[in-house]
């Protein structure tokens, strides 16, 4: 397997690791406080990294919720006009 992990996207946490169960692959993140993990099972272990390595990380997830926040203001706008 060639792809690295990315740290996880809920808590941070960089010792995330590849676990299997009954032959099928998922991403585990061990910090107790977290104990995410990508629920979905794969065929193999590389099918499992790449999936966890697009969920969306702490970052995008600001910038998404910044975006939201100014489309709310535009409509909230529009609507008291109303």
């Amino acid at each position: 397997m060639n792809e690295k992990l990315k740290p996880c996207p809920y808590c941070g946490n960089t010792e995330v690791y590849i676990d299997s169960v009954r032959g099928l692959f998922f991403v585990n993140c061990p910090r107790y406080s977290c104990n995410r993990y990508l629920i979905d099972l794969y065929p193999t272990a590389a099918d499992a990294a790449i999936q966890w390595n697009k969920i969306r990380t702490k970052e995008t997830l600001k910038e998404f919720f910044k975006r939201f926040e100014r489309i709310r203001r535009r409509y909230a706008n529009v609507y008291k006009k109303a």
